[in-house]
């Protein structure tokens, strides 16, 4: 008879998964913080402009 295999993983495995989920989870944020930064302080300059202009220009 073949032996079962355990599909179950030890706590530190599960833990570095849960570290590796959450630090990716804030880059995501951080990178998207920055995107809006960058979004709104753009803003004065495609009002004066015009989106269009300002993306060929």
């Amino acid at each position: 008879m073949p032996r079962r295999l355990s599909a179950a993983r030890a706590l530190g495995d599960r833990m570095f998964r849960y570290q590796l989920t959450a630090t990716g989870g804030i880059v995501l944020a951080i990178m998207a913080a920055v995107g809006l930064f960058l979004l709104l302080r753009a803003g004065q300059a495609l009002r004066a402009r015009g989106v269009w202009a300002f993306l060929k220009g």
